[in-house]
């Protein structure tokens, strides 16, 4: 990847899909590559599990993407075992992802949002990530044309998400 493109950034999603021993020699032997975050690199249901992975890497570890219960995010945050918490516009609101950001700074741990869907809640999400003060990146998927500038997403003026909804499209069931 490097040597293809040797600015490209590299983050590892795994979607919770390998075992804690896996996750951890993985993490490990992609060390090298300076990776951003390794993204769910297994399931939340042992923390103990969670450990492993965090104590024998220095690869940050993401989680959170398909966590909808704020007791857990403060578990993982409490044990130390989180480093980036992804969080979705869609399952937690502005609001929820507010909140669930302002106990993720009282653990120094960053925000980066991510959501797949369309030009609405991609809006909200970045609205969402411009007002965290521990925002880190973001990740959308399908972002409209003109919001990314020289590789930034850009916020509109006009008012509320600077959203404007085609009515047409609308009755006919269909938001574009």
């Amino acid at each position: 990847m490097r040597a293809a493109q040797p600015t490209a950034d590299l983050a590892l999603q795994c979607s919770a899909e390998l075992p804690a021993g896996n996750a951890a020699a993985l993490a490990t032997a992609l060390e090298k590559q300076h990776p951003l975050w390794f993204d769910e690199p297994c399931a939340v249901s042992n923390i103990a599990t969670l450990h492993k992975i965090s104590d024998e890497t220095v690869v940050p570890l993401g989680f959170g993407r398909d966590i909808a219960d704020g007791g857990t995010y403060q578990q993982l945050l409490r044990e130390g075992v989180i480093d980036l918490l992804r969080l979705d516009v869609h399952t937690h609101g502005i609001t929820g992802m507010r909140k669930l950001a302002a106990l993720a700074e009282t653990y120094y741990v960053d925000v980066a949002p991510w959501h797949e869907g369309g030009p609405i809640a991609n809006a909200a999400a970045l609205h969402a990530a411009a007002s965290i003060p521990n925002f880190y990146i973001a990740q959308l998927t399908n972002p409209a044309a003109g919001t990314v500038r020289d590789g930034y997403f850009t916020l509109s003026a006009a008012p509320g998400l600077g959203v404007e909804v085609d009515e047409r499209e609308l009755q006919k069931g269909v938001i574009a």
